[in-house]
């Protein structure tokens, strides 16, 4: 199954999509930064550096059956030159050709497995969630030189009522991207000592559950940003073989992935 996806970011979207067995046509960000660490961890992926305003050519067709769109963790399905949407609504324009549809229509005669699907769960209960501890795990503080990339001590963490940071035993908080920098009191370690500190990038990549050979690009802000707009690479893994499973269902090829 073939993809083209939409403000790709760092590519935790795209990896996870990858991992559930999606080939991708094209990435479309608009983000020099992201551009570059998607380049550098996929040197073999259509990345196109455009803000998606214009027409693009992504160098191929786009048309065939088993063409999945993806933004910003949603869906689209293209279908007889519609767009079959299963949640919510979406304007979707100028990639490759114009494609426009601010009401995305649903065949009739695939209603009754739409309307199924959409009251499925995405998700099968598994093991308890992790912490920050479990996902940090095996990593050397940051001050502390070592093989990891992006993984160096940023000073200047504080907090502030209501913004604490993550502590050890606990899941990790929203990691926040900011307009203008990391917000304060965020993207913080609570080290249990009345302490807090700034999560490397590298801290930051595991709690997203990047891979520790991923590189980031860009200055310790820009990649905190990418970060914090990242879709975690495990969820989208899950949701990505969900789609896929039920897409195939959908058209009548049980196929697993």
């Amino acid at each position: 199954m073939r993809s083209v996806e939409l403000f790709s970011g760092a590519g935790g979207l795209a990896l996870g999509l990858e991992a559930a067995g999606f080939e991708h046509v094209a990435l479309i960000e608009h983000n020099k930064d992201a551009c570059a660490t998607l380049r550098i961890n996929r040197p073999d992926w259509n990345v196109i550096e455009s803000d998606g305003s214009a027409s693009i050519d992504i160098g191929r067709s786009l048309s065939g059956s088993d063409l999945t769109w993806m933004q910003n963790g949603f869906f689209l399905r293209r279908s007889h030159h519609l767009m079959s949407y299963f949640g919510r609504n979406m304007y979707q324009r100028g990639i490759g050709k114009s494609i426009s549809s601010p009401n995305p229509l649903i065949p009739p005669s695939l209603q009754a497995r739409v309307a199924r699907i959409r009251t499925e769960s995405l998700f099968q209960m598994q093991s308890r969630w992790k912490t920050v501890r479990n996902a940090l795990k095996g990593l050397p503080h940051p001050k502390v030189k070592s093989e990891y990339a992006n993984h160096t001590y940023q000073e200047g963490a504080k907090s502030y009522p209501g913004h604490t940071g993550s502590p050890w035993d606990e899941p990790a908080k929203a990691l926040k991207a900011g307009d203008h920098g990391v917000p304060g009191g965020e993207n913080m370690l609570d080290c249990g000592n009345g302490k807090v500190r700034y999560f490397s990038v590298r801290e930051s990549a595991r709690i997203q559950t990047f891979p520790d050979d991923y590189v980031f690009s860009g200055s310790w802000t820009e990649s905190m940003r990418q970060l914090g707009n990242a879709v975690p690479v495990a969820l989208a893994q899950v949701v990505a073989s969900s789609i896929s499973r039920h897409l195939q269902i959908l058209h009548g090829q049980r196929i697993s992935i």
